[in-house]
């Protein structure tokens, strides 16, 4: 049977015209996105798309448009899709500040694990709005896709984040599928360890840190970097906490 998608650059970017201006399934637009030739890292951002939640929508949509050059009617134009995007890093006109929004973050009894993580979300919308503007201000293709891996990413983990600071906050319990609950238990061997072995984990932490730095800092795998630096942030609370057990010796 002859597929009906046409990897010819002008007979998919008629389609893709098609596709857009009819508002068809994502599946279709991922099928588009995956017959472009010369793409970095496709099958990873690939994997994203094909979650097909409302947000990848939006950016597959952007995605396309931007390369095939297409400007849509009105209902579906680019700029229609950037403000959607830009619904992922806004916040309304009412919406409280963040501890107003969490109050329990102040309790003496709230675990520590939940305050961790309230600092980590910030840190995600953060990479949320810097990824976005990168998405936008993107000149080639693989600075695009790039900024889309960085975006889905941190709107993932800020997804995450809210859902175990909305069930606590609602029924007083811990949701508990966040990694922060297995890093915590890392933290808690951690005091279990000699003064002895103290100074040895402190050194492999350091190396490892700076190893995950030196990474990123090559620029050759854009899409591994929200992972690595979560890595990072975990193993710097680890070593901060070793510098604690340390100085408890003294």
């Amino acid at each position: 049977m002859t597929s009906v998608f046409s990897s010819n650059s002008a007979d998919l970017r008629n389609q893709v015209n098609n596709w857009l201006v009819a508002d068809s399934p994502h599946a279709e637009g991922c099928r588009f996105f995956e017959l472009i030739p010369g793409i970095k890292h496709q099958k990873v951002l690939l994997r994203i798309l094909l979650r097909g939640r409302k947000h990848h929508n939006h950016l597959l949509k952007t995605i396309l448009q931007n390369h095939f050059g297409l400007i849509q009617p009105k209902e579906t134009s680019l700029i229609k899709n950037e403000k959607k995007a830009k619904e992922l890093v806004s916040t309304t006109e009412n919406k409280p500040s963040f501890r107003d929004e969490w109050p329990f973050l102040s309790d003496p009894d709230c675990p520590p694990e939940l305050k961790i993580l309230a600092a980590d979300k910030i840190t995600a919308y953060n990479n949320m709005r810097a990824a976005h503007k990168r998405l936008f201000d993107s000149a080639s293709d693989g600075d695009q896709f790039a900024a889309v891996h960085d975006l889905v990413s941190n709107y993932i983990e800020n997804y995450r984040i809210y859902n175990e600071l909305k069930c606590y906050k609602v029924t007083g319990k811990i949701l508990g599928k966040h990694s922060i609950w297995v890093e915590m238990q890392r933290l808690k061997s951690i005091r279990q360890s000699s003064p002895v072995e103290l100074p040895l984990m402190a050194k492999k932490l350091q190396h490892n840190i700076w190893r995950i730095k030196s990474e990123i800092a090559k620029g050759d795998k854009p899409h591994l970097r929200p992972e690595r630096e979560k890595k990072i942030r975990e193993k710097q609370r680890e070593l901060q906490e070793i510098g604690r057990l340390i100085a408890s010796y003294k």
